[in-house]
C-alpha cells in the first residue's frame, strides 16, 4: 500500500461524507422536526426501536434522552415496562420495512401509543403507521438513493446520529439543562 495514496484517498473520502451528509440533512423538514420534540418533551416514557445500524442511531438517541432525565427504554431489553396511552414509540429504519420494527411500532399502535418514524422512505409501511414522519431521504429518490457513493443506507445511518444529537441539543437549550447535570446521569457502570 503507498502511504500518500491512501492519504489522499482517505481525504477525498472524509471530503465525499461531509459533502453529503450536509447536502442530505439539509432537506430535513424543520417543522417536523419541531413537532417531534413536542412530542418528546409530552410524552410519559419514550421508547425506541430499530434494526442494524439504524438500530444503534436510535439507541444512542435513547441514551441521551435519558441523560437529558426524559423517561426512556430501548425496545426489546429485559427491563423495559408496557408502552401505552401517552407513550411515544420512536422508530428508526431507512427502508421502513424491516419485520422486527413493524411488529413493534404495530405492538405500539395497538396499544394506544403514539408512533413517529425517522425514515428515508415517506411510502413506507412503517410511515404508514406512524403518527409524525421524519424524513431523512438520502437523496432526491429517497432510501439507496443513486446520489450518494457510500454503500446502501450508510448515508442514512450518519444523518440520523446527526439528526438525533442536533434534536437532543435542541431540547437541552430547549430546558437549559447543563452538561453537568447530563453527566450527573450517566452510568457508572461501566
Amino acid at each position: 500500500m503507498d502511504r500518500e495514496e491512501a492519504k489522499t484517498i482517505f481525504e477525498d473520502s472524509l471530503g465525499q461524507v461531509l459533502t453529503e451528509t450536509g447536502s442530505a440533512l439539509r432537506r430535513t423538514d424543520g417543522d417536523d422536526a419541531v413537532r417531534f420534540i413536542e412530542r418528546l418533551r409530552a410524552a410519559g416514557t419514550v421508547y425506541v426501536a430499530g434494526a442494524g445500524r439504524s438500530g444503534l442511531a436510535v439507541q444512542s438517541f435513547a441514551m441521551r434522552l435519558m441523560h437529558l432525565g426524559l423517561p426512556t427504554h430501548v425496545a426489546g431489553d429485559v427491563t423495559t415496562p408496557s408502552i401505552g396511552p401517552g407513550d411515544l414509540m420512536v422508530t428508526c429504519s431507512g427502508s421502513g420495512s424491516k419485520r422486527t420494527v413493524l411488529a413493534l411500532a404495530r405492538t405500539a399502535k395497538e396499544n394506544d401509543a403514539a408512533l413517529a418514524v425517522v425514515t428515508a422512505d415517506s411510502g413506507s409501511p412503517l410511515a404508514r403507521l406512524a403518527d409524525l414522519v421524519l424524513l431523512l431521504p438520502e437523496g432526491e429518490d429517497g432510501y439507496n438513493s443513486a446520489d450518494t457513493e457510500q454503500f446502501m443506507g450508510t448515508l442514512f445511518e450518519q444523518m440520523s446520529y446527526l439528526f438525533f444529537d442536533s434534536v437532543v441539543l435542541t431540547i437541552q437549550r430547549l430546558i437549559d439543562i447543563d452538561q453537568a447535570e447530563m453527566e450527573e446521569r450517566h452510568t457508572n457502570l461501566e
